[in-house]
């Protein structure tokens, strides 16, 4: 079974709107999402304590795959039905791609 968690900035109006659109998407309900402060696994706590930043975390069985910042944002589409699943196909580019255009977005976001 596929476990995937996807741990976020809870404070941001923004990401709080991403994830409903995702919950109401998700139809298989396999995507959980954490806050950020609920991080408790070491080797994340670092990423998350940025406030920018997105975790996302597959496990299946013993297996497990990590992506943050743009990756992260781009995999969680593979999660959905199409045409909304066809987005996750820019999560094959390269990293210095992707970040830049997470990172423009993370910085202009309206978070209280």
């Amino acid at each position: 079974m596929e476990y995937v968690n996807v741990y976020f900035d809870e404070t941001c109006p923004f990401c709080k709107r991403c994830v409903a659109f995702f919950t109401k998407r998700d139809k298989r309900s396999i995507l959980q999402f954490d806050s950020l402060s609920s991080v408790t696994d070491k080797e994340y706590i670092s990423i998350a304590k940025q406030r920018d930043s997105l975790i996302l975390v597959i496990k299946n069985g013993k297996e497990k795959d990590v992506y943050i910042y743009g990756k992260a944002a781009l995999r969680i589409f593979n999660y959905l039905e199409a045409p909304w699943k066809w987005i996750s196909i820019f999560s094959y580019l390269p990293k210095f791609l992707i970040d830049p255009i997470y990172r423009v977005i993370a910085k202009n976001r309206v978070c209280k």
